[in-house]
């Protein structure tokens, strides 16, 4: 019989401090979603983005940064972008003759087509009828020939075609056509009309196989029918070489699986494939007789116009969604983005940060102007200077680009230091710091003087210099804050955000709903500082202070139904200026008398 009994109380909790530091940025490039896609290896950010180059050198900043952290990247697609594929038929596969939206119908396939409408006589200048097949998409792509002649003209979105040499209108809806020309079409001279029109292709096509977003086509693909349902892809990439087989899939158009258990459904088997997509015609009835051996490319693929702001603006609108795209870093790589993070990070994703560039073309005096009519007042970022020419090894040329995504890494860096430290300067224990070592430079845009670098400190910018001991480093670690406090310098920002999430996500949730008494104001006090004292232990904090109990959780408190905690932190600060004194000594004296 033991006279001794033990009663355990845990006051400590479990907090998971693990610090993710995901970033998010929007980009544009040759390949890629305008959606969020989450991008964890160089082979990921080439396979969805496509290769860097110096017309694209956003992906030059989402391959420097991955190689520290995964990041979230959307690419901007412009107007008429369409996906480029291959159609499957009962006996044969065949290349899109006109590019798709990812939301086309197989009752309304986008075809093109050359009608000859009429014919001149020499004297005839005004014409009107009904195109044959309609309605018609696209209108931008309607164009009219004399012959083979293509006239010049404008048509609006409401079907007004103006021109020095024709004027009319068009219905796309009913193909009701009016043109009047300014001079006659000759005797026997066709007139064509050249245009896209939506065609009922549901009896024919059993399914399609296009790319996961829209640009120009680099697949071609080679399709044998198994039996039943069942279908063999093999997927290649066309090369200067041939064509490079990349994999090959096995899949079924209803929900079945194969000897081994796996699924053979198409949306199974395709699932966030990095490549190709496919959309299956459920009214075709057809039989399968399909004999092909060689090659089919993909066609029809075209990555749109040049994206617009709204264009841009609408990507960034997904990371407002933070529990679905939460981000720990907002990476601008172009400069031309920093009201939209702006926005995300003092609003939606509120313990974050962002980071932007000044654009290209900038001179130091004008890098100045740039930010202070840019207007962005917030200790949540941080504004940087200076583009680099590098090695563009992918394509054996050289690229401008901000290095801003080399920047992020170093942010990223820093999780093993409770985000405390500061991404600049010389490196510590090898890599804690602001050197930029992820690219070959060839040339800096900007050499800064003394005064330079002082101006910068007191405009709050970042500038990224080449030191010829240390090479290309990052001498400037300030937030856009609007006052000097301790938020104006990036590391304390980020620390206290770690610490407010961390305290108010993983601790503080904890106590909603339940009684505010002792016993749970105790908890989350210790909590707390077990989990502070670790970041104070490290030299990040020079002291801090948990109140959680009757002083502060009152009867007024009380009667609102309120649970108080004030946490007082005492910041550990950089250095920011550092002073050598050198004191002459003469030849009588003893300095250590001096000294003393």
């Amino acid at each position: 019989m033991s006279r001794i009994s033990i009663i355990e109380k845990d006051l400590a909790g479990f907090t998971n401090s693990v610090i993710d530091h995901k970033g998010a940025a929007v980009i544009k490039s040759s390949k890629g979603k305008n959606t969020p896609m989450l991008l964890q290896s160089e082979n990921d950010v080439i396979q969805k983005l496509g290769i860097p180059s110096a017309q694209y050198p956003d992906v030059f900043e989402i391959l420097a940064y991955v190689r520290y952290a995964p990041i979230w990247v959307v690419s901007s697609i412009g107007k008429n972008a369409l996906f480029g594929g291959v159609d499957i038929l009962s006996n044969n596969v065949v290349p899109f003759t006109i590019g798709r939206n990812e939301n086309f119908t197989f009752n309304a396939i986008p075809t093109s087509i050359v009608e000859t409408i009429n014919t001149g006589d020499g004297t005839t200048t005004e014409f009107t009828g009904t195109l044959s097949y309609f309605p018609i998409v696209y209108p931008q792509n309607f164009k009219i020939l004399l012959d083979t002649s293509e006239i010049p003209l404008t048509i609006s979105e409401t079907g007004t075609i103006t021109g020095s040499y024709i004027t009319g209108s068009i219905n796309f809806t009913t193909g009701a056509y009016s043109l009047t020309f300014a001079t006659a079409p000759g005797n026997g001279v066709d007139i064509n009309c050249q245009y896209i029109y939506s065609a009922d292709k549901s009896s024919n096509i059993s399914h399609s196989i296009m790319t996961t977003s829209p640009y120009k086509d680099d697949l071609a693909c080679i399709v044998k029918y198994i039996s039943g349902s069942q279908f063999e892809l093999q997927l290649y990439r066309k090369t200067q070489l041939g064509y490079s087989l990349i994999q090959t899939y096995k899949y079924s158009l209803i929900q079945e699986k194969d000897y081994f258990g796996r699924s053979l459904y198409y949306m199974d088997v395709f699932n966030d494939d990095p490549y190709v997509q496919i959309k299956v015609n459920t009214s075709f009835v057809g039989t399968y007789n399909l004999n092909i051996t060689s090659q089919i490319d993909f066609a029809g693929g075209n990555r749109g116009e040049e994206p617009e702001a709204s264009d841009y603006q609408a990507c960034w609108d997904y990371f407002k969604y933070a529990n679905k795209y939460p981000a720990r870093l907002f990476i601008d790589t172009t400069g031309n983005n920093a009201e939209y993070i702006k926005t995300i990070v003092t609003q939606y994703q509120t313990f974050s940060f962002g980071i932007t560039i000044v654009p290209l073309g900038k001179t130091p005096a004008q890098a100045i102007t740039y930010v202070s009519e840019l207007g962005v007042s917030t200790d949540k970022m941080a504004i940087y200077h200076n583009w680099a020419k590098i090695k563009d090894n992918y394509n054996n040329s050289f690229a401008w680009v901000s290095l801003i995504g080399s920047v992020g890494g170093k942010f990223a860096q820093m999780v093993d230091r409770y985000l405390a430290d500061s991404p600049a300067g010389i490196n510590e224990d090898g890599k804690y710091g602001g050197q930029l070592q992820d690219w070959t430079v060839v040339e800096m845009e900007n050499d800064f003087t003394e005064n330079d670098l002082t101006n910068y400190y007191n405009a709050k910018i970042n500038p990224i210099i080449f030191d010829p001991v240390y090479g290309v480093m990052v001498y400037g670690d300030q937030t856009l804050s609007p006052v000097w406090t301790d938020t104006s310098y990036i590391g304390t920002r980020r620390v206290y955000d770690y610490i407010l999430e961390i305290v108010s996500k993983q601790i503080l949730r904890k106590q909603e709903f339940k009684v505010n008494d002792q016993m749970h104001r105790l908890m989350a006090k210790v909590q707390i500082d077990n989990f502070i004292e670790p970041i104070k232990q490290s030299g990040w904090i020079r002291d801090y202070l948990v109140v959680c109990d009757e002083t502060n959780n009152n009867d007024i408190a009380l009667q609102n139904r309120e649970f108080i905690v004030d946490l007082y932190i005492q910041i550990m600060p950089n250095s920011q200026w550092i002073k050598l004194r050198l004191t002459r000594v003469g030849q009588t004296i003893n300095i250590n008398d001096l000294i003393a």
